[in-house]
């Protein structure tokens, strides 16, 4: 994949992305839009009930997040009800915002400022804004990227091969993707944000999803996080 993807990659997002993510990794993209953007994003001015999907057990927003391995490693440690009482609460700053792409500076401030707080449901010296980054992408998967240890291993394949790019993007030389403390990690998850703002101004993420029939809402953010795991 690694190879194939070498040949148009320049800090642009092509058609070809999400095909062969998704073959590398198994993820189906058009479910992952049924079952949880359809369901949890943010519309119409209000975030959905707390809701259990038939079959399940647990609310849809804390079963989506299990799934997707954001309380890996500490489940018996993270704070389910505390999450579930104010996790829309400290969402709400997001629901003001544009797409990734459109962020002002203050914006993409705003993002790390939110992830970083849902982050401290997960109990962990790390903070490695896994659980954070994905509890607001569920709801606002235009405007927020998911980080994942895919994505770390992406940014820094990035960083080592597009220097230049990433300098010109970002308006500062690196390295922007350090990983060693709470830190490192909070300000490169911000170069992640405020790189994919830059990638992401003028794509069409509707045309480049290649779905017959694209949801009727953006989906910049998981663009950009597909966009950043084709460089692993």
């Amino acid at each position: 994949m690694a190879q194939q993807l070498r040949k148009t990659f320049a800090l642009r997002p092509t058609r070809s992305i999400v095909p062969l993510v998704a073959e590398a990794t198994g993820w189906k993209l058009h479910e992952h839009i049924d079952r949880v953007y359809d369901q949890l994003r943010y519309r119409a001015g209000r975030f959905p009930k707390l809701f259990t999907r038939p079959g399940e057990h647990r609310p849809a927003v804390q079963q989506s997040l299990m799934d997707f391995s954001a309380d890996l490693g500490v489940r018996h440690k993270m704070d389910w009800p505390g999450f579930l009482r104010r996790h829309q609460a400290m969402l709400q700053p997001l629901a003001a915002l544009p797409r990734l792409g459109r962020l002002s500076e203050a914006q993409i401030d705003t993002v790390v400022e939110v992830v970083a707080e849902l982050d401290r449901f997960k109990h962990t010296k790390g903070c490695t804004l896994v659980l954070g980054s994905k509890a607001a992408h569920i709801h606002f998967p235009a405007t927020v990227p998911i980080t994942a240890s895919e994505v770390v291993t992406g940014l820094k394949a990035l960083q080592r091969s597009n220097e230049p790019e990433l300098t010109a993007k970002l308006g500062r030389d690196g390295p922007w993707f350090r990983f060693t403390d709470p830190v490192t990690r909070r300000l490169a998850y911000r170069h992640y944000v405020a790189l994919g703002n830059a990638v992401m101004a003028e794509v069409d993420a509707r045309r480049l999803l290649g779905m017959k029939k694209a949801p009727p809402y953006d989906l910049h953010a998981k663009l950009w996080q597909w966009f950043v795991i084709s460089r692993r």
